[in-house]
């Protein structure tokens, strides 16, 4: 063998090595970075780094303090590192007066404060949050209405969902994403908008998304009982018809998307149901002929009890149903089951049940009721 290439061989066999216990210590220091650690006040926290920021900072991962303070301020700074972002849980057994959210924070995700007791949520003046996070991220008891503050970008699907007693909300210049869901099982009634955001507008007691025409939420105290979509809505997602006491949705004349049949939302031509009205009774209920499909939320938590479904449908998607009786077609094709808790009456056999596609998720078979009328 010749010495170049002894030599070549011994400068690539000292190189590997080097990698490895580079690797190895890297893994180290980043394991020992990614342990949770608590202040004396019962914030938990990790320490971490990233190319993004090129520097230590910490991300808050829950809270163990007080459960019944007046005013519980999140820390801006741990071990001399800021604290960028709000990743944990508060917990439902937190009852608050006043929570301060610091300026540091640049994101608050996670389970956040979903369900935690409190009344008003304070951003710190210079406040750089730029995105509220998905999944009731701020779904917060008690509160009545929120400031947010004007570094705010972005607003996850859900993330105010099921802050039951929110009506107010302000939204500044910079907000330019707003999920769907956003504001589900709220009571929204007022929504303050920056003059200088020009991509929603809050008028007539509508929330639009001016770029997508899409309906975002509505004033349910205007709209109580019935509700009206514009002829310009090109979207609205089911989860905006939350209103407890919502009976009847109309579509104005002209829409090219939409349709109110017999008082429910329905594609324009007729063949996906989007929703039926909360409050909607089962004597009202009436399916439109020649329906194909029943789309996500298109009957969640409805007063709806019975759903007698027609052979023309083909597809049940994901919370379309609830805790209903349902009487399903041979027919059927593909039924999502994934939060359903009725009773399913199939007019097929249990063989012709074995053709469907039936998605449970992680639900057992026995999670709802299953009868197979056509035995």
């Amino acid at each position: 063998m010749s010495k170049k290439r002894i030599t070549f061989l011994a400068i690539l066999v000292v190189m590997l090595v080097t990698s490895l216990i580079l690797l190895f210590n890297e893994k180290d220091r980043l394991i020992d970075r990614n342990i949770k650690k608590e202040t004396a006040d019962g914030w938990e926290y990790v320490k971490l780094n990233n190319d993004s920021y090129n520097r230590d900072f910490i991300v808050i991962k829950g809270y163990s303090g007080k459960k019944k303070v007046d005013e519980l301020i999140i820390p801006g700074e741990i071990d001399g590192c800021e604290v960028l972002y709000f990743d944990g849980y508060l917990g439902t057994d937190l009852e608050l007066g006043r929570l301060v959210i610091p300026y540091e924070i640049v994101e608050i995700r996670g389970s956040g404060m979903t369900m935690c007791s409190c009344k008003e949520v304070i951003f710190e003046e210079g406040s750089r949050l730029k995105t509220i996070g998905a999944d009731s991220v701020l779904g917060i008891n008690d509160m009545e209405e929120i400031r947010l503050p004007d570094s705010l970008e972005t607003i996850g699907e859900e993330a105010f969902a099921y802050a039951f007693n929110l009506k107010k909300v302000y939204l500044g210049a910079n907000v330019t994403t707003i999920g769907d869901g956003a504001f589900y099982e709220t009571k929204i009634s007022d929504v303050e908008i920056s003059p200088e955001n020009k991509r929603f507008t809050y008028e007539d007691g509508l929330l639009v998304d001016k770029e997508e025409n899409r309906l975002i939420a509505y004033d349910h105290e205007k709209y109580a009982e019935s509700i009206t979509i514009p002829s310009s809505i090109e979207f609205v997602d089911a989860r905006c018809f939350d209103g407890r006491d919502l009976k009847w949705i109309d579509v104005e004349e002209g829409n090219k998307v939409y349709k109110s049949i017999n008082g429910c939302l329905y594609s324009k031509d007729g063949k996906v149901l989007y929703k039926v009205p909360r409050a909607m009774t089962q004597e009202d209920f009436i399916l439109a002929d020649g329906v194909e499909e029943f789309g996500r939320y298109a009957m969640k938590y409805g007063s709806v009890e019975t759903v007698e479904v027609p052979d023309t449908v083909k597809k049940i998607d994901i919370f379309a149903l609830d805790s209903q009786e349902v009487y399903l077609p041979k027919e059927i094709e593909d039924v999502d089951l994934r939060s359903f808790t009725g009773n399913i009456y199939y007019k097929g056999t249990a063989e012709d049940w074995q053709k469907v596609f039936v998605n449970n998720g992680s639900n057992s078979p026995d999670a709802y009721g299953l009868f197979y009328l056509g035995e």
